[in-house]
């Protein structure tokens, strides 16, 4: 047992979350992501699943905006240099995690 990812590059909108339990959004500097996602997203969050935005620096905070302002009422803006980058790691060089004991 372990886990299923499916990394979805520059997705015109989001897919049928059915299957998931978790969500991650990584905001970039702007698409099409729009109301019916966060729509998605909202139902999601209603059935106990979990949803987890990233956003770095203006400009890349466009879908945690959008998320932010439909369900929280917040905006995000600013550069501030952190001095951490997030990776994607591939299929072949990521560690299996096991929910067993």
């Amino acid at each position: 047992m372990g886990f299923t990812v499916d990394v979805l590059r520059e997705p015109k909108h989001l897919p049928d979350l059915g299957q998931y339990d978790q969500a991650w959004i990584v905001s970039g500097t702007g698409s099409s992501f729009d109301q019916s996602d966060v729509a998605k997203l909202s139902a999601f969050l209603k059935k106990g699943k979990g949803v987890y935005v990233l956003a770095d620096n203006t400009p890349f905070i466009y879908e945690a905006n959008v998320i932010g302002a439909a369900l929280y009422k917040t905006h995000l803006d600013g550069m501030y240099e952190g001095g951490k980058v997030v990776h994607v790691v591939s299929p072949v060089r990521s560690r299996r995690w096991s929910t067993r004991r």
